[in-house]
Parts: structure tokens; sequence; C-alpha cells
């Protein structure tokens, strides 16, 4: 990456199928040392750029999604980016995004879908927050306890 630029994205790791594995990546960077090297074999990590917020020292969060995703994608090209360094397709589709975004709740947490046309804002875009999940059981000695699943932004 250009100095002073800043993209947005996840730093994902994958088990043997392909499913992500984000208690493997937490473990990860708890080690230090030669265990951290061995952690790193094991479980190689990819960084998922999804939006461009600084470029070159330039500040890219008041461009429209388009231009930031032109840029991105130009550094990417540029720097003949592979692996370790992952370019998140476009969504373009709100549906697209929503749909992408159920199938892998809980193993990108925190992340914030981008809508095309809509302005980065700290804390997720009108139509969409980034947040976490968490189930709780609920109730008291007296009531039956309920399962609920609460999802909060951040």
């Amino acid at each position: 990456m250009p100095d002073v630029t800043a993209p947005d994205g996840e730093l994902v790791a994958r088990e043997a199928a392909g499913r992500l594995a984000f208690e493997q990546l937490q473990n990860r960077l708890q080690r230090r040392g030669a265990r951290a090297a061995r952690a790193a074999d094991e479980w190689p990590a990819h960084f998922v750029a999804v939006d461009l917020l600084r470029l070159s020292g330039t500040d890219t969060i008041s461009w429209p999604y388009r231009r930031r995703r032109a840029a991105l994608e130009s550094v990417f090209a540029a720097r003949r980016l592979i692996a370790p360094w992952v370019l998140c397709p476009p969504a373009i589709d709100p549906d697209t995004v929503r749909e992408t975004t159920e199938a892998i709740v809980g193993a990108l947490r925190g992340s914030r879908p981008t809508v095309r046309g809509k302005e980065f804002r700290s804390g997720g875009v009108e139509e969409w927050r980034g947040g976490r999940g968490r189930r709780d059981v609920t109730g008291s000695r007296r009531r039956r306890p309920t399962r609920s699943t609460v999802c909060s932004s951040r």
C-alpha cells in the first residue's frame, strides 16, 4: 500500500475446509516470537479490503463510493497486490449486500457493508450498521428462562 493510505477491511483466517476461523485468528494474534511464527504458518491471515478511507495522505471518506472503489482497485492494480491482500468484490445491489452479510454473519464481526452512492460514516451508513451479536438467556428463577439473540451497533 502507498504511504499514508488506510484501507477499510477485515483480517481473516480460514480453516482447511475454507470456513472463516475467527477463533484461530484471535489465538494467533496473542502469540509472540517463535510461537507467533508457527501460528502464522499454520493459520495464514489475509486482509480483505472493502473500502478506502485515505489515499496517500488524502482523506477519501467524503468521496462517493464509486470513486473510492475505483481508487482502491487502482491501488491493487498499480501495486500488483496479491495474497495476503484480497480485494473484496463490489456489492452493487443492496439485496446482494444483505444476502452476503447474512451468509457470513458471526465470521466477520464488526464489518460494515458499503452501499453504492452512500458516503462512508463512522459507525456505518444509514441503511447498514456494523455490530456484534450475542446470545443470552433471560428470565428469573420464577419465570422460565428464554433464549434471545441481541444485535447491537458498536
